[in-house]
């Protein structure tokens, strides 16, 4: 009798921890609803719940020993299901999370490329300046190539470099930049680049010539500064300009005239005065002169020739008014014919001049 009580008050508190476990269950599944681990959990609290095994699983199972492995059994396969269900579930909730990260990250980072690229854009002047790449780098910054190919030389690569970088860093809104490269190009030919790293923290006019990396076009580093560069180009130009008119010759006026062009593309020097100013580039000169003291300008000239000069349009310094007495230093382009003032058809030789010089 008194091993009955035991087993009795034994199975009352195993049917107890079972209730008690299997509502624990059914509210943690109640609370996971609508989804499929919500499910599995409430199963494996009715599957806790002895009631099911002595009113309805007994029903198929008839032998007790049986029943009480299909009690132990049932709940541990549904939980086990549960089990298997939440981490898949809650991995690809971490992977739609991180992928949703990622895409905003990335947007956002888009976004200040954009941003970066479109400040620079407007502190540009010309329209031979265009932004050709704007990238992460791995430290949260960026790194910008800006390429202009209407350069001429080094100097005036460094030069168009310094300005732009100056007007970037006054821009307090272009940050985060770290290495800024500008490019240059004769048209298609490179000429070379210039570099300078931490644009952002570190970039200053009064420190240019420390920071700025200059680059040739094979991209060999040049260590000079820009004032020297500058120098440089100046006694570069000098030097054409001297070898230019050296190589420049003294023609018969009738010779080019009777056949000019047989002369086309000959080097030419010619001293004269301004007859004509047509327009900002060209002009009409009368050659073949010899002085006379007796004339206002010192000189009698001859004969005639028409011109084409580009510097004078573009530079008012280099600009020739009529009466002046000039120096040319240019090629035979052919022939140039117009009408006189008397209605009389003329035709003189035409030269395109590189070089002119007022006479003092």
């Amino acid at each position: 009798m008194e091993k009955k009580e035991k087993k009795r008050a034994s199975n009352e508190f195993s049917d107890f921890i079972r209730y008690s476990l299997g509502s624990l269950f059914i509210l943690g599944g109640l609370t996971q609803m609508p989804k499929g681990e919500g499910f599995l959990l409430i199963l494996v609290g009715i599957s806790l719940y002895p009631i099911i095994y002595s009113n309805f699983i007994s029903k198929f199972v008839k032998d007790k020993k049986d029943l009480t492995k299909v009690a132990v059994i049932l709940p541990i396969v549904f939980f086990i299901a549960a089990g298997v269900v939440t981490p898949s579930k809650n991995l690809q909730s971490d992977t739609s999370n991180d992928q949703q990260e990622n895409t905003t990250t990335t947007q956002k980072k888009d976004e200040e490329k954009e941003t970066i690229k479109s400040q620079i854009q407007n502190s540009i002047s010309g329209d031979d300046e265009t932004i050709t790449l704007v990238s992460e780098n791995d430290h949260d910054s960026y790194n910008v190539i800006i390429n202009n190919d209407n350069v001429s030389s080094l100097y005036s690569c460094a030069l168009s470099a310094t300005t732009l970088f100056s007007t970037m860093t006054e821009i307090k809104k272009i940050k985060n930049i770290d290495i800024a490269k500008y490019t240059c190009f004769d048209n298609t030919t490179s000429i070379g680049y210039v570099e300078v790293s931490d644009m952002s923290n570190s970039y200053s006019t009064e420190k240019e010539n420390e920071l700025l990396n200059i680059y040739d076009a094979s991209g060999n580093k040049v260590d000079k500064t820009i004032d020297t560069l500058e120098k440089e180009e100046e006694e570069a130009k000098t030097k054409e300009m001297k070898d230019y008119k050296n190589s420049c010759k003294k023609l018969n006026y009738k010779d080019v005239l009777r056949d000019s062009e047989s002369y086309k593309g000959t080097r030419v020097y010619w001293f004269g005065e301004v007859a004509q100013v047509i327009n900002d580039y060209s002009y009409l000169v009368r050659v073949n002169c010899t002085k006379n003291s007796f004339s206002d300008s010192g000189y009698v000239c001859d004969d005639s020739i028409y011109i084409t000069y580009l510097d004078g349009m573009f530079d008012s310094k280099k600009k020739l008014l009529e009466d002046d007495m000039v120096k040319l230093w240019g090629t035979v382009d052919g022939d140039y014919s117009y009408t006189t003032v008397l209605g009389a058809s003329k035709t003189i030789p035409s030269i395109s001049v590189t070089f002119a010089e007022l006479q003092n």
